[in-house]
């Protein structure tokens, strides 16, 4: 049959008629496109696919108009695809025509799009393809509708991710989407999943019925009709958004609300074998990604297999269970009494509902948030049942269990909304003030959102929702800490922050009674009138009263304008009172430190007293409030002369501005007569003013090894702006990375404000270098480093420069550039990957240096931590054993600073994501590579998992254990799968003491999760860990000369890698039965192997020494009767003995 269907295809699919149109052409409604082979022929009067209708009709009974493929040479006019399914036309004014850019367009009369092929690439070729299949732009067989013709694929693109299924039409007359589909399912080993038990194969009937078969198709149709039913798995999928008694969610089915905004079903986040049950939003499909899951049921215990299906009882309770062995994972509540029809809804909110036949609500998924905070949900606590509200972190990307981190409306005192790790408060959005969250100055009345604070004797709780839904919106809390904000734009989730994040943002920076400004740099601390500080030099411990005060009437209170109100734990309200009452009211309580209004709405009402220190206290800019903090009498009389004296350096500060006004006049025209003078050579400069600039053709030359220069990478015929190398011409930094030039019209100006822009042919900016500060002489220069810097005049100082392009590498760190966080700044500098050798936008690699614990320098692959390469011993990273110190190289990290030597040198991070520091003489034009990373598996991040050691010498595992560690899966271990680590073989046993174990040659393991100290000797560290019984390990932070400082880690040991030369000690907490002094190390196989050993060799000792006493007492016993010892005397007295 197959070869038959093979050979009918062949032959109809060779003859040669028109079957294209170009951009001068269209198809109107009446005119046809046929195929070469005259099969087929795109048109727009279409029939319903299965009846059979002879003249051109529309689908059924409808008046409404679609184009179409059908088959030209069958009879029945099938229909194989519908380009404007969901979309159709009114009358017959319909064109279709293709742009200039390769793009399908199908208008109506009022010349209204209303379909498009939406193609993302284009073409220089008239039409839609280019010469060969596999170039096509775009192709009607991606996109199939309810037929899968000869050539058309099922499945999904793991590069486009794009998913090819077939969907059956909606009803007889409308060819939408319905609710039959069939696809091919990715997961596990892939399956053919199907929506109903028709499968039609509408060529190989049209062709038999062409060729008058009708007898040979129908019975070729029910052969592979049985065919198929034989080898597939078939089943149904549920599309509706409601369960009821007797229906259930299983592995591959999903629960969709009414208007297809969201999913739920079963799904495995990231590399865990765990199955859970989740809801997402649909425009995400099926992931499993921490930042895409919206609601997890089972967080706390996964299913270890595919079986899982979601029921309702008659009590109302939504049941997870395992088909396998019929026990319950979760559920949501332990009713005992039936109530009538209750039915499980999932809304169009994303909130799944348990409601009865009344309507009434009996249990919602929105009652128990996990990481993300979607409109409608709260946040904050029930007052009247207990409940509350809060979003959890997941632990890893792998596990949606509940993580360290949590945000939450703290109800104690005046209510406040906080980020913590554990108990530890990492950041305090403040209380609310009738408009916002004291802490948050930016959040303000939008169209894209409305939120609300709402507190009565019910409940308090936070909560926010959105007038558009079509734009929808979240918060995720992430495990690693961060409250990541975004909204859906581009197909994507965007972030965004409602408020800027400095280090003023972490919680109580400065200590009790002191403010923290961020613009007061480098000293952001500062003591709040009246006060001192606590230890002078230490701005973080806080500060004291200078005057004790004498709770009586002669205390007053100093206003502090602008500020995000101190931490409400301590203090009351009442919203039915005046500020002045307000002020009464503290006066009279000895133990009140501070008022303010609690309601700074229009009229600003309300009371909020504090008692107790003030603590978080941070100077703001914008939308700050009124602080009354009360001080000694004695205070106050001392505020009139520091007024004086600020008035009389004002009368100074005018005059000197004024003579600072005429020196710059004639400095400028000095400076403007020096520019002219010079204009011509340009080319031999190293900088540029605002009255000249940079065109494409011509550099700005460092006077070194580096040039500013136009460029156009590879192949590419578009143009950037970048440093590059002058002998080489290897690119160390691109200014417009991610937005080219299409011509050579670029041009470089530097603004009167001291912004470098970047501007094409048409005058549009096209690149900004956008300074926040400003310049009375900017001045852009590029320095003998490489650095292109902005500075006011000839002010050489690098800590007063407007902007420098060290600031934002690209994908090279040159000597003297910085990895890392500046934390007054909050500016984080990394390198990232191009993202192809003719393309210089930031790529899929990333190179960081990951603040959290002990910093560390690690590799992402987007998001994906991939390589590690340690934290800072003084010496070296501690996973770069090969990149030892030399007299070229001085890392702190700085590579060589003089690039005028006979050496240099960069460190360089290539497409594919690989880390090179390479050098190269004055004399040579080819850079040499002297270290790169990763270098092998080891290096690949958690290899082996936790507890466990990565190695690469010639034994039969390349992972193994610590000593005093087992493998946590032992047949997993011993099939080299090594993810999951080992786990203590001894528990340890805090209360009873422990011990530690020295490892030596070790690359130290992830110090994400560790604390640090400097200044500890290495007892001094193991003291402090063996006192908190939760540190798992300890070693010197600084191994120069004899080692100092102390690191300390928490939890699992991960992505350790052992040396056979160098390396670290490392100290890590034992059973006081496990201690002993160095590592010893095994790989799951070498255990069995010496537990056999041991007991082979036990049985073979007890049966020597049963041997030997046998022998000692039949010796003597045959010695006193005169006998001799014989073989025979000797068995027969071991057979009496075990017999």
């Amino acid at each position: 049959m197959f070869v038959v269907y093979s050979i009918l295809f062949f032959i109809l699919g060779t003859s040669a008629v028109l079957d294209t149109i170009t951009p001068s052409q269209s198809i109107k409604d009446g005119e046809t496109l046929l195929s070469a082979g005259g099969t087929f022929e795109l048109v727009f009067p279409i029939n319903y696919a299965y009846n059979v209708i002879t003249t051109f009709e529309f689908p059924g009974n409808s008046t409404r108009r679609y184009l179409g493929i059908w088959y030209k040479v069958v009879f029945a006019k099938t229909v194989a695809w519908v380009a404007d399914r969901e979309t159709s036309l009114t009358d017959h004014s319909g064109v279709l025509n293709v742009t200039q850019q390769g793009i399908l367009v199908l208008l109506d009369g009022m010349n209204r799009r209303i379909w498009s092929s939406n193609t993302s690439r284009t073409s220089s070729a008239l039409g839609v393809r280019k010469s060969c299949h596999q170039n096509y732009l775009w192709q009607s067989f991606d996109h199939p509708t309810d037929t899968l013709l000869p050539g058309m694929k099922l499945g999904r693109n793991f590069v486009t991710g794009l998913d090819k299924n077939l969907s059956s039409w909606k009803s007889l007359e409308h060819p939408a989407p319905g609710q039959f589909s069939q696809w091919i399912d990715p997961h596990g080993l892939p399956q053919l999943m199907s929506s109903t038990l028709l499968l039609t194969l509408h060529l190989i009937l049209g062709m038999m019925i062409d060729c008058n078969c009708l007898l040979l198709a129908g019975f070729t149709m029910l052969i592979i009709y049985f065919f198929l039913l034989s080898y597939i798995t078939i089943t149904t999928t549920l599309s509706l958004d409601t369960i009821t008694l007797g229906q259930s969610i299983k592995d591959g089915e999903k629960l969709v609300s009414a208007g297809n905004v969201f999913e739920l079903g079963f799904f495995r986040p990231g590399k865990s074998s765990g199955q859970y049950l989740g809801i997402w939003y649909k425009k995400d499909g099926e992931k499993s990604a921490e930042d895409t899951v919206a609601w997890v049921a089972n967080r706390n215990n996964p299913i270890s297999d595919s079986s899982g299906f979601l029921s309702i009882n008659a009590q109302g309770s939504l049941v997870l269970r395992m088909n396998s062995t019929n026990n319950i994972v979760w559920s949501s509540s332990n009713a005992s009494t039936s109530l009538l029809n209750p039915v499980a809804v999932l809304l169009e909110s994303g909130n799944l509902v348990v409601k009865d036949g009344n309507n009434n609500f009996l249990w919602q998924s929105f009652d128990y948030p996990c990481n993300t905070f979607l409109p409608g949900m709260k946040m904050g606590r029930n007052l009247v049942t207990g409940m509350e509200w809060f979003l959890s972190s997941w632990k890893s990307i792998d596990d949606p269990a509940p993580g360290d981190f949590t945000f939450q409306v703290d109800p104690h005192g005046f209510p406040q909304l906080f980020v913590k790790k554990g108990p530890k408060i990492l950041y305090r959005a403040g209380s609310w003030n009738g408009l916002r969250w004291t802490g948050t100055p930016y959040l303000g009345t939008n169209s894209v959102y409305t939120y609300e604070f709402v507190s009565n004797e019910t409940g308090l709780f936070y909560t926010f929702d959105i007038p558009n839904i079509s734009v929808p919106e979240r918060w995720v809390m992430s495990s690693s800490g961060y409250l990541l904000p975004s909204k859906w734009k581009d197909q994507n989730w965007e972030r965004f922050s409602v408020t800027e994040v400095d280090r003023c943002e972490l919680y109580d920076v400065c200590g009790s009674y002191a403010s923290c400004n961020i613009n007061n740099l480098p000293d952001l601390c500062e003591c709040l009138e009246g006060f001192t500080p606590k230890s002078p030099g230490h701005g973080t411990e806080g500060c004291v009263r200078r005057a004790p005060l004498h709770c009586n009437h002669s205390d007053g209170f100093l206003i502090h304008k602008e500020v995000k109100l101190p931490d409400t734990s301590h203090s009351r309200v009442d919203n039915n009172i005046s500020l002045a009452e307000c002020k009464e009211f503290c006066l009279n309580n000895c133990s009140c430190t501070a008022y303010a209004n609690s309601d700074v709405r229009e009229g600003r009402t309300g009371c909020l007293l504090w008692f107790g220190d003030l603590f978080d206290i941070k100077k703001l800019e914008l939308n700050g409030q009124d602080l009354y903090v009360r001080v000694a009498a004695s205070e106050l009389a001392n505020i009139d002369q520091p007024i004086a004296r600020r008035r009389h350096l004002s009368e100074k500060k005018r005059a000197i501005i004024l003579v600072s006004c005429v020196v710059s006049a004639v400095g400028v025209l000095v400076l403007g007569w020096v520019i002219f003078m010079g204009k011509r050579k340009l080319r031999i400069q190293d900088s540029i003013t605002p009255s000249q600039s940079i065109k494409d053709g011509e550099t700005l030359d460092s006077g070194g090894n580096f040039e500013l220069a136009f460029f156009s990478p590879g192949n590419s015929t578009r143009r950037y702006l970048g440093i590059q190398y002058k002998v080489v011409k290897t690119v160390a930094w691109v200014a417009n990375r991610e937005t080219s030039l299409t011509d050579h019209s670029g041009v470089l100006n530097v603004t009167q404000q001291g912004n470098l822009v970047l501007l094409d042919g048409m005058n549009r900016i096209i690149w900004s270098s956008n300074t926040s500060r400003t310049a009375k002489n900017p001045v852009v220069q590029l320095l003998k480093s490489g650095n292109l810097v902005v500075k006011d005049g000839n002010d050489d100082d690098p800590g007063n420069f407007l902007w420098q392009s060290f600031d934002l590498p690209t994908d090279t760190l040159l000597p003297g550039m910085k990895l890392g966080r500046n934390f007054v700044t909050g500016l984080d500098t990394y390198l990232s990957s191009w993202k192809s050798s003719e393309d210089p936008a930031p790529g899929q690699f990333s190179l960081w240096i990951d603040p959290h614990g002990f910093p560390q320098l690690v590799l992402r692959n987007g998001s994906a931590l991939c390589y590690r390469a340690g934290s800072w011993n003084v010496i070296r990273f501690t996973g770069t054993l090969r990149l030892n110190p030399k007299p070229e190289f001085l890392y702190r990290f700085e590579l060589n600073k003089d690039e005028q030597g006979s050496l240099m040198s960069r460190l360089f991070l290539s497409q594919p994501g690989l880390i090179q520091l390479l050098v190269r003489s004055n004399q040579s034009k080819v850079w040499t590579t002297v270290y790169d990373a990763p270098e092998d598996q080891c290096d690949i991040y958690s290899f082996c998992g936790a507890q466990a050691a990565c190695k690469t010498d010639s034994s039969s595992s390349v992972c193994v254990c610590l000593d005093g560690f087992e493998p946590k899966s032992p047949e997993e271990w011993r099939m080299s799968n090594w993810s999951k680590g080992c786990v203590r073989m001894t528990e340890l046993n805090c209360e009873k003491g422990d011990e530690f174990r020295n490892y030596t040659g070790l690359k130290l393991p992830d110090t994400s999760n560790s604390t640090f100290n400097t200044s500890m000797s290495l007892q001094e560290c193991k003291e402090k860990c063996l006192k908190d019984c939760s540190c798992t390990a300890y070693a010197n932070s600084n191994i120069s000369q004899e080692g100092s400082g102390c690191l300390l880690w928490f939890g699992n040991l991960t992505d350790i890698r052992l040396y056979d030369q160098g390396g670290q000690n490392f100290y890590i907490r034992m059973a006081a039965i496990e201690k002993g002094s160095t590592i010893h190390i095994h790989d799951g196989n070498s255990t069995v192997k010496k537990r056999i050993g041991i007991i082979v060799g036990s049985v073979i000792l007890i049966a020597m020494l049963l041997v030997g006493l046998i022998f000692y007492i039949h010796r003597r016993k045959h010695k006193k009767q005169g006998n001799f010892v014989t073989q025979s005397s000797i068995c027969e007295e071991l057979v009496k003995l075990v017999g």
